[in-house]
């Protein structure tokens, strides 16, 4: 029995060591799906800043209207990278969100929280 115990808590280190490793590869997973999503999200916004300067019929004023709702649904990103620790990435999120919509007082209040949480750490 002591024998058995000994095996299953020598084997607990390279268990832990695979969880790890999983935890780092999903971190690196997720972090390159944010990026994606960023560059698209940045994309669809100057779609709809070309639209608005073109001018509206019908048509562009709904597709542009569901850009931007389709655009705020990332604005959760920020809180999300911040909760990863991704600190620099969740100020580009709310900067990005200053852009789309300037008077964001969350979005403001988070970046000037975050750019002295990082100073506070260098």
């Amino acid at each position: 029995m002591q024998r058995l115990g000994l095996q299953v808590v020598s084997n607990l280190s390279s268990d832990l060591s695979n969880v790890k490793r999983a935890a780092t590869m999903d971190s690196e997973v997720l972090n390159s799906d944010v990026l994606k999503l960023s560059k698209g999200t940045t994309n669809l916004a100057e779609v709809v800043q070309l639209i608005e300067k073109a001018g509206f019929d019908e048509s562009s004023q709904k597709f542009t209207e569901s850009m931007n709702n389709f655009i705020r649904r990332y604005f959760h990103r920020g809180p999300a990278r911040e909760m990863l620790g991704y600190y620099k990435e969740a100020i580009d999120d709310f900067k990005y969100a200053l852009v789309l919509e300037p008077t964001n007082k969350r979005a403001a209040s988070a970046v000037e929280r975050l750019r002295n949480l990082i100073l506070k750490k260098s």
